[in-house]
């Protein structure tokens, strides 16, 4: 299943998020690790639009739907 891939590496993320967030707390407020995280999920976010326009792109380029 093409799904199967990215909602699992989503989920490996959200697991590991707070391990990584645990480790690196030093008493002082994390603001790049937040920063890193918000970006990380925008881009998750934006992921199937930007699929969706390269596959249409394609499809109007070669006039052949993707199988």
């Amino acid at each position: 299943m093409i799904v199967g891939g990215p909602i699992h590496s989503i989920e490996i993320s959200y697991t590991f998020g707070w391990i990584v967030d645990t480790v690196s707390y030093h008493g002082t407020p994390r603001t790049r690790l937040y920063k890193a995280g918000i970006i990380f999920s925008v881009i998750l976010t934006v992921l199937p639009g930007i699929w969706s326009v390269v596959a249409w792109l394609m499809t109007v380029i070669t006039r052949h739907k993707l199988g």
